[in-house]
């Protein structure tokens, strides 16, 4: 049979075939776009590809986990835990992102790669896998009234039926979703909140992957509470205190803002205008736009020991370096 082409309307050069071979040549085409396609082996199915960019988060390699999601969606079209997989990559890196215009555009794909996610769940497992991703993705996005969504996710993924929690390969049980309800509320620097959900965790009958982790935040949240018993914490001193490390930046702030330098110093002054004289000389160019500014600018005033600044030959410039880290010794 002479095969004949045309352009369709659609701009595709196609063949000229009977009808009823045309109706079997779409069915080919495109009658299997969505079924799923079969792995090379045992391992290679969408929940091992899904597990393993999980674990690759945890170790911060975001495009590995990128990789394996995708894997994921490629052996099984629209397969929720993976699409909520990507959300979550997408925040992970938006929080991270120093260029607003990146951060504004994977803010924006994490929302939609959650939504999609949403949609796409099919059982309760996957349910359960999108509400507590969606808690991670609002904790670390923290758009307007993130603090309740995370909630209001957290309740939902209470409600949930029953279902067969040696399914979940990555969560591996529902305390998760206590666990993360406790991030969040540390986040949103609600120590007291932070300590009742971390104990739901503690006090569970059985022991799993959460309880490490929620017994190492829970001490960490408690030296916090002991330290501010009976004083107030200010936002300086919370911001701070949620910190694994804190940077000359911080110290700074600690300093004027906490022991309240200012005050201290203020009778070894005698004369306004000697106090006028202590102003800086000069603010160190990498200053400028840190959200510490005013503090970093009184300690270099009082000339804090520690906390001055220091000439770097290679760029010919003063510099504080506010953002290097302080040991303990130092501090």
């Amino acid at each position: 049979m002479k095969l004949k082409y045309v352009i369709s309307n659609t701009g595709w050069i196609v063949h000229k075939l009977p009808m009823s071979i045309t109706v079997v040549w779409i069915a080919i085409t495109f009658g299997c776009a969505t079924t799923p396609k079969e792995g090379i082996s045992t391992m290679d199915n969408p929940w091992h590809h899904y597990a393993g960019g999980m674990e690759a988060l945890e170790e911060k390699a975001q495009q590995e986990a990128m990789v394996k999601f995708d894997r994921a969606l490629t052996l099984k079209q629209d397969f929720a835990p993976a699409l909520a997989g990507k959300a979550l990559t997408l925040a992970l890196r938006a929080s991270v992102q120093t260029d607003e215009g990146y951060r504004t555009t994977d803010r924006e794909k994490a929302m939609e790669w959650l939504k999609k996610s949403r949609k796409a769940q099919e059982t309760p497992q996957e349910e359960y896998i999108y509400e507590v991703t969606a808690m991670r993705v609002y904790t670390q996005l923290k758009p307007n009234k993130w603090l309740s969504e995370v909630e209001e996710h957290y309740e939902d993924s209470v409600d949930i039926e029953a279902f067969d929690e040696a399914k979940l390969p990555y969560y591996q049980n529902r305390d998760a979703g206590s666990y993360l309800m406790g991030v969040a509320y540390y986040e949103a620097r609600d120590f007291r909140k932070t300590e009742a959900v971390l104990a739901e965790v503690l006090g569970a009958r059985r022991e799993g992957k959460w309880q490490p982790a929620a017994n190492r935040l829970y001490k960490k949240v408690q030296r916090i509470v002991r330290a501010s018993a009976g004083y107030t914490l200010s936002d300086v001193a919370s911001e701070i205190a949620v910190k694994e490390q804190v940077t000359r930046g911080d110290v700074a702030a600690l300093v004027i803002s906490e022991l309240r330098v200012e005050k201290l110093f203020a009778g070894r002054v005698p004369v306004k205008s000697e106090l006028v004289a202590k102003a800086p000389e000069f603010t160190p160019i990498d200053v400028k736009d840190h959200p510490f500014n005013d503090e970093i600018e009184t300690a270099m005033k009082w000339d804090i020991r520690g906390l001055q600044a220091t000439y770097d030959a290679s760029v010919r410039a003063w510099l504080f370096r506010p953002q290097e880290k302080v040991t303990r010794k130092e501090l």
